[in-house]
């Protein structure tokens, strides 16, 4: 090979080298999204923030899920939620707000940056009490027998200021409409203490594509709602 041959190939080598170069450069060095974790910062005492996601890096201007876990300590209204953390921005949010939160909750959001970053997401969830009454309470738990659709046990936390009056426990389809009763004698129930109510409130027309919840109120307007259950099955 004559030296002008041999030069071209030199050249062509070194423009391939710088290309391949250029091209892994912009590939490593291209902005992205990483996310070291994610925070969540209630403003109220009454609840509990926590945040997840399961996904750690995206590009800038992608947008990528999270979930807020809200434990309420007492009844909550959820007024806004915002990001603390400069270039992001909250997209969308599978709840309308305010937001009355009396029991576990998950909600999902949907949240995006436009730049480039490195680290920490933190939500600022905004709340106030959902009632400025000194009774205040939760339901933890409430069970329900689905071969008689009937619901057998529910409990009453007492999480306000002063002994709860009696309550009348109602049983509420998913859409709405209060389709039994029944009253539970809260009278006296301390601060910081749970009772266990054994009820027999069914509703003989549910179907499976149903679900319920109990609802709890008394007689001075305190409330709570109970977690979502079915009360019947394809069994």
């Amino acid at each position: 090979m004559d030296r002008p041959a041999k030069l071209i190939v030199a050249v062509t080598a070194i423009i391939a080298i710088a290309v391949i170069g250029a091209v892994a450069y912009s590939t490593l060095s291209a902005p992205t999204v990483v996310l070291t974790g994610l925070q969540a910062l209630s403003t109220n005492p009454g609840l509990t923030a926590n945040a997840s996601s399961s996904e750690r890096q995206v590009n800038p201007g992608q947008n990528f899920s999270a979930v807020l876990s809200l434990s309420p300590h007492w009844p909550i209204s959820v007024e806004y939620i915002s990001i603390a953390t400069p270039g992001f921005s909250i997209i969308s949010l599978n709840a309308s707000l305010p937001l009355r939160v009396d029991q576990n909750t998950t909600l999902s959001v949907v949240l995006r940056s436009d730049q480039s970053y490195s680290g920490a997401v933190l939500f600022i969830v905004n709340c106030l009490n959902s009632s400025d009454l000194a009774e205040k309470i939760l339901i933890p738990d409430v069970t329900a027998d689905t071969s008689s659709k009937t619901v057998v046990l529910v409990s009453v936390s007492n999480v306000g200021d002063v002994a709860l009056s009696n309550s009348t426990a109602y049983l509420i389809r998913s859409d709405g409409l209060a389709v039994n009763s029944t009253p539970l004698h809260t009278e006296g129930l301390l601060p910081g203490k749970i009772s266990y109510f054994n009820i027999n409130m069914s509703y003989a027309a549910a179907t499976i594509i149903e679900l319920y919840r109990v609802q709890v109120v008394t007689a001075l307007g305190a409330n709570a709602t109970s977690r979502v259950f079915a009360l019947t099955c394809n069994c």
